[in-house]
């Protein structure tokens, strides 16, 4: 494995260590601190995941499903600058652009004071015309996180919504497997900052002022603005209208944009809501330029039902994934040939 020593622009952290270079997944690149302290994102103490100054809160509709994960989403661009949306394409990022998604359960869902742990911080960190990835491990001790290449399986114990002990093997990905669904041809990109994910009602208290509260939630409406019913000091605005004012986005007109539904809302039909969850957790391998671009299969929310062959594959085969190893397979014929990657195979 051969290092790439060549000079990059200056970051705000001083110890580079070696993660993967978005162009080439098979190139190490010193880029990423070897702590998440080093970014710093958190201010505080670290396990209250309360973002620094500049770092803004957002939600989505229709998530990827992560072993029942919970899920904080960070946002920040440099002073000066905002990301343009285009439409349902994919955003345009300024240089410097970071995005931190975290991972964690708590201790018991129904009373979310008893704590909760954490299990992981992924970035993408704009650097020029690349994007680059890391995982951030966290320890025992929820003090700090440490950058990490391996994918281990953790075991992860909690009391869910319905009072269950519940009991789970979580695979935190490798550096190859973040950058096989990020890849879009030979480059790594974001998935899930899309103007249409983003386009919907967010509850958040009404004095707030320069981030998204800690307590907000997505509501079914996208385009309402005003007093919450039922909820004291709380108000609901359009995300896409509330990151502009924070500065995160370009101004754009939310009703001239479409939405994704959230998987769960029934005011969707069930052929919607299927489709949002197909797009959050498939279309991102299963396009053209995708780790899966071999495969037939094309789930984006913004083809018609006869592109995406969901209707051919039912008659004639079945397809299942899986999340840990992104293996993902039909089954009519003995027939195999290898889809981009060795791990990766379609039986046809």
């Amino acid at each position: 494995m051969e290092i790439d020593h060549r000079r990059r622009p200056a970051l705000p952290y001083r110890r580079p260590v070696i993660c993967y270079r978005p162009r080439d997944d098979r190139r190490p690149h010193p880029q990423l601190p070897p702590r998440l302290s080093d970014l710093a994102i958190f201010r505080g103490r670290s396990a209250d995941l309360q973002p620094t100054k500049g770092f803004a809160r957002y939600q989505l509709p229709t998530t990827l499903f992560t072993d029942y994960a919970e899920k904080q989403r960070l946002v920040k661009v440099p002073t000066g600058t905002r990301i343009v949306l285009t439409g349902d394409g994919l955003s345009q990022f300024p240089d410097g652009t970071m995005l931190v998604k975290t991972f964690f359960y708590w201790n018991d869902r129904r009373d979310t004071s008893l704590g909760r742990r954490i299990i992981e911080t992924r970035i993408l960190l704009r650097s020029g015309e690349d994007w680059l990835a890391g995982t951030y491990l966290w320890n025992p001790e929820q003090t700090e996180a440490l950058l990490t290449a391996s994918g281990p399986r953790m075991a992860v114990s909690w009391i869910d919504g319905n009072g269950q002990s519940r009991n789970i093997r979580y695979q935190v990905p490798s550096a190859r497997q973040c950058a096989s669904c990020h890849r879009s041809g030979k480059e790594i990109v974001p998935i899930g900052f899309k103007a249409r994910n983003l386009n919907i009602g967010v509850t958040l208290p009404a004095t707030t002022s320069g981030t998204i509260s800690p307590t907000i939630s997505p509501t079914t409406s996208g385009t309402t603005s005003g007093t919450t019913s039922g909820t004291p000091n709380a108000a609901t605005i359009n995300q896409l209208r509330h990151l502009y004012s924070l500065g995160i986005i370009a101004a754009i007109d939310p009703s001239s944009l479409s939405r994704l539904p959230a998987w769960d809302d029934n005011t969707y039909t069930l052929e919607k809501r299927a489709r949002a969850y197909l797009e959050m957790n498939c279309a991102h391998c299963h396009n053209a330029d995708g780790f899966c671009a071999r495969s037939n299969f094309r789930p984006s929310y913004e083809n018609s039902l006869n592109e995406t062959k969901i209707a051919a594959k039912k008659k004639r085969s079945s397809i299942s994934c899986d999340p840990a190893g992104c293996r993902c397979w039909e089954q009519p014929s003995s027939t195999t040939k290898a889809c981009n990657s060795s791990k990766h195979i379609l039986k046809r």
